[in-house]
């Protein structure tokens, strides 16, 4: 409630009954109180709310919501609200969090913590981009109590060298085969092995793999580059568990993807996938001590190792709808009087956020498939990439508050050349000064453009905004003229 209105009120009825006047003042409506925090999420509030509520915003339209310390403003705003919208999903500083904790009167709504109820998709973080890779095995399926299989890798070809091995207890690697050196594993029927692969240089490598009364399997794989440019008619994988498979009801070797068999296979191995070779001597059969090659891991858990999940769920129109249905459920539940008004801007605003979702898809389509790439300084568009059909193929670091390693920096470096990358992106605040990103755009020769993630910057300053925005961007920037 606006205090200032309230005090002038109460003097201006005591005057009157003073002199005697028996008609009662005129007072206005009262309108509920709300507060939101991040920019993005205090401007859906107010397109909800309209007229009907009173919206502060937390954090000012150009401030990193991340780091944003409360003002006294902030914590005021937070005691006098009826609602606090928060995005979650440890998404503000705690320092914030514990603001709203200490000051509001009512719990907050954590909005992208409760889009699953209204069909939203959430998903994990993107801790270690190169881990967003296949995980490659072997496998002998069939009937147990049948022969061993011994499956042979009898023939490679490619632009560098190609090997695998696994990895024992104490780290000490096993090699299955290595450059030009064919090499055999025996395996009992059933069962299967993880792996770990390396290859030296970018681009299409075939491997030949037989084993006695089975049909061989030349398996291609891509390393480095765009894959749709290499190979065509064919199934691209990449990510998920993938085994190189003996399979004794087809009597022929295939690959299996997640439980099915697939043909025509390519496995892609992605250029954020390079690392340095160990100066361990064990490890010399890949290469120089060192050098780079691009590696599939034995064990991926995962591209998010520790379980969190992304906050930046916005980035997906479908998702930004669910938000808005869980702000407008949350108003109408407080303010049930003005329920007809936030579920008519509700319905108008996710008819909004569906024009801006096709546009995004069209302006993605227009671009050519191999150059379907985000490279960004951080981890904050998986939903953009997942919902439009991008690749994120690099990102300075997962927190952009952490110094990346000059071994991240050098996969990124190859990221921007192996994929030919025509442009990489950057939030509006890291294009006043010199990054890691745009250093290395400027070495490569690529333009730097920039991408809206959880802020404002003039001349964008709502959410629709930021959407048809990032979509020009990536039309323009990954258009093939610029490749």
């Amino acid at each position: 409630m606006n205090w200032r209105k309230t005090v002038g009120a109460t003097a201006m009825s005591a005057l009157l009954a003073l002199s005697g006047c028996a008609s009662a003042p005129t007072q206005e409506p009262t309108r509920i109180r709300v507060a939101a925090t991040t920019p993005i999420l205090t401007d859906m509030v107010r397109v909800i709310a309209g007229d009907d509520a009173h919206v502060d915003g937390l954090i000012p339209a150009q401030a990193d919501p991340h780091t944003y310390e409360p003002s006294l403003r902030a914590v005021r705003n937070i005691a006098n609200a009826d609602v606090v919208f928060t995005n979650g999903l440890l998404l503000e500083p705690q320092s914030m969090v514990s603001a709203i904790d200490a000051a509001s009167a009512t719990p907050p709504v954590a909005v992208a913590e409760d889009i699953v109820l209204h069909g939203g998709e959430l998903i994990p973080l993107v801790e270690n981009v190169s881990l967003d890779t296949p995980w490659l095995g072997i496998r002998a399926d069939g009937d147990r109590g049948l022969p061993p299989t011994t499956l042979t890798a009898e023939q490679m070809s490619g632009p560098g060298a190609a090997s695998a091995y696994v990895t024992g207890t104490f780290g000490a690697p096993e090699t299955f085969f290595a450059e030009e050196k064919t090499g055999s594993m025996t395996l009992p029927t059933g069962a299967h092995t993880h792996m770990s692969w390396a290859f030296t240089e970018p681009g299409r490598y075939v491997l030949r793999f037989s084993a006695p009364g089975f049909q061989p399997l030349d398996l291609d794989v891509v390393v480095g580059v765009d894959p749709h440019g290499v190979t065509q008619n064919t199934t691209i994988i990449t990510e998920g568990h993938v085994d190189i498979r003996a399979n004794y009801a087809t009597g022929a070797i295939d690959v299996e993807h997640e439980g099915e068999s697939v043909d025509k296979a390519v496995i892609a191995v992605p250029a954020s996938s390079v690392d340095t070779i160990p100066g361990d001597p064990a490890f010399r059969f890949i290469g120089k001590p060192g050098s780079e090659a691009y590696v599939l891991p034995q064990a991926v858990a995962g591209k998010h190792m520790h379980g969190e999940i992304d906050p930046h769920v916005w980035q997906s129109a479908p998702n930004a709808q669910a938000m808005v249905d869980v702000i407008a459920e949350r108003l109408i539940a407080i303010d049930p009087a003005h329920a007809a008004g936030y579920t008519d801007r509700a319905e108008a605003y996710k008819e909004a956020i569906a024009g801006a979702d096709a546009r995004m898809q069209e302006a993605v389509a227009a671009v050519p498939q191999e150059n379907r790439h985000l490279i960004t300084s951080h981890e904050g568009y998986a939903y953009l990439a997942n919902r439009y059909g991008l690749t994120l193929s690099g990102i300075v670091s997962p927190n952009e508050d952490i110094e990346p390693s000059a071994t991240g920096l050098a996969a990124l470096s190859r990221a921007i050349q192996d994929l030919q990358a025509p442009a990489v992106f950057v939030e509006p605040a890291a294009e006043r000064r010199p990054t890691h990103l745009t250093t290395l755009a400027h070495d490569h020769g690529v333009r730097v453009c920039r991408l809206y993630g959880d802020a404002f910057a003039p001349p964008v300053t709502t959410y629709l905004e930021l959407m048809d925005a990032n979509a020009t961007a990536i039309r323009t920037c990954l258009a093939k003229e610029n490749s």
